[in-house]
């Protein structure tokens, strides 16, 4: 018995040490992500897929917070990602298109058929995103997010895929990562 029991304690420990810390944190039930996409209920990212944010130092880059989440649902996948430029906690965001103060991208792709739909941020004043807390020391971000996404053509293969996606009631809290310059140092 104490043979099994320390072989159980050795697997676990080999297992967590596969993780990360922020792994661990946004894998565990003090992190989320989540949002209602479309007609959809909420959609917890995570459970079935998983759910990311890292800050991105790099030189000669403006830095940005990315945050993703992947979902597998009964019927098809759905990913989300925002990426806010020059993350300040306390800050209101406008989404909009790429290379403004904050970006989003939705798909969705349907099993069986493997029918993708692309959608993105590509219009001016497409939603809000409020990053109410960006804690450099803890490396924790929290914060809400509503939008409207407009159909990438470039992407979608879905020739049902609706013009435009509404994503409301977004909210997360996740652990990040720093990538670049500043990614030795617990604050900047």
């Amino acid at each position: 018995m104490a043979r099994v029991a320390a072989a159980l304690i050795l697997a676990v420990a080999i297992l967590g040490c596969d993780l990360s810390a922020t792994a661990r944190f946004n894998s565990g039930g003090e992190s989320y992500l989540e949002a209602a996409l479309g007609a959809d209920e909420l959609t917890k990212f995570g459970p079935l897929g998983g759910r990311s944010a890292w800050y991105d130092t790099l030189a000669n880059e403006p830095r940005s917070l990315h945050i993703q989440g992947y979902q597998r649902l009964d019927d098809r996948t759905c990913t989300l990602s925002l990426w806010i430029h020059d993350p300040q906690e306390g800050r209101t965001y406008d989404i909009g298109p790429r290379g403004g103060e904050a970006h989003a991208i939705y798909t969705s792709e349907t099993f069986s058929e493997n029918l993708l739909r692309s959608y993105s941020s590509s219009q001016p004043n497409a939603g809000t995103f409020v990053l109410s807390r960006f804690d450099t020391r803890r490396r924790i971000v929290e914060g809400a997010f509503q939008f409207v996404v407009r159909n990438n053509p470039q992407f979608t293969k879905d020739p049902a895929a609706p013009e435009s996606v509404q994503v409301l009631d977004g909210r997360f809290r996740l652990a990040y990562d720093v990538i670049g310059s500043f990614a030795g140092k617990a604050s900047d």
